[in-house]
């Protein structure tokens, strides 16, 4: 008499059954997941269909007793998390704007978005993420790159620039190192053409009235003298207000949809008296 066939059964299952269960986990990337289920369905995990979170691959299911064994290859993020920062570049300046990049996994499209802050970085603000679908449905790979500030505590930029307008001027009497204290002549005279810019980044930076007189608190304004001490009647000056030094110009760049700005005050120092 010949032995009976040998029968395996699992039964029906009103669920599947996950026997084991394996994980390659990438700090770089998507982790590979292994899972080894047994249902009584050939057809219930398809190419890019979803399986506790992660995206599968193919499977090969083997016709067990009454049952389906099926060998699952899948990627996803190990813990159920839709997102990993895989990378983050970040660029101090010690003059003008800071700068960062991030590279993303992830199955939310919108992880990254323009005018979004990067984490742990209140200041700096993402201006133009790239999305890159991946091969594996549902994934992407986001490409953000940031602009702001990192150390509120940046130094302020000064820059001097500094020229000359010669004018002649008849009758005229100068004091000082290579003057004439005590007659008039015809002089040849270099005005001085002083300007201080100011740069430096912030949140919130008022615009100030213009031309607003005095001094910067962003930094030292250089101390400019010229010794016109007489004027004698009739000669042809125009006296110019506001003088001494003032804010001609305040240009703002500023993150659109923030009040985070890259500021330049101009300072130029006016004479008091120009022909």
């Amino acid at each position: 008499m010949a032995a009976p066939e040998a029968i395996i059964s699992y039964g029906n299952f009103s669920a599947p059954l996950l026997t084991a269960e394996s994980y390659r986990r990438r700090r770089d990337g998507l982790d590979d997941g292994i899972f080894t289920i047994v249902n009584n369905d050939a057809d219930s995990y398809p190419p890019d269909s979803n399986y506790n979170g992660f995206t599968i691959l193919d499977d090969n299911p083997v016709r067990i007793g009454d049952a389906w064994e099926h060998q699952i290859n899948a990627v996803g993020i190990k813990g159920g998390k839709p997102s990993r920062m895989i990378k983050r570049t970040i660029s101090e300046s010690l003059e003008g704007w800071d700068t960062a990049s991030e590279t993303w996994i992830t199955n939310i499209r919108t992880e990254v978005r323009k005018g979004s802050r990067m984490s742990g970085y209140t200041n700096m603000v993402c201006e133009n993420p790239s999305v890159e679908e991946l091969e594996f449905l549902g994934w992407f790979r986001i490409q953000a790159s940031y602009r702001g500030i990192i150390d509120p505590a940046k130094p302020v930029k000064r820059t001097i620039s500094s020229n000359v307008d010669i004018s002649v001027v008849d009758n005229l009497v100068l004091v000082g190192a290579g003057g004439d204290s005590s007659n008039a002549h015809k002089w040849a005279v270099a005005w001085p053409k002083v300007t201080v810019t100011f740069s430096y980044l912030g949140v919130g930076i008022q615009q100030k009235p213009m031309p607003a007189q005095g001094g910067s608190p962003a930094g030292q304004l250089p101390t400019i003298q010229l010794a016109l001490t007489s004027l004698p009647n009739g000669s042809d000056f125009t006296y110019n207000w506001p003088n001494d030094w003032r804010l001609v110009s305040m240009p703002q760049d500023e993150i659109p949809g923030t009040n985070i700005s890259l500021t330049q005050e101009v300072w130029e120092w006016q004479q008091k008296v120009t022909v």
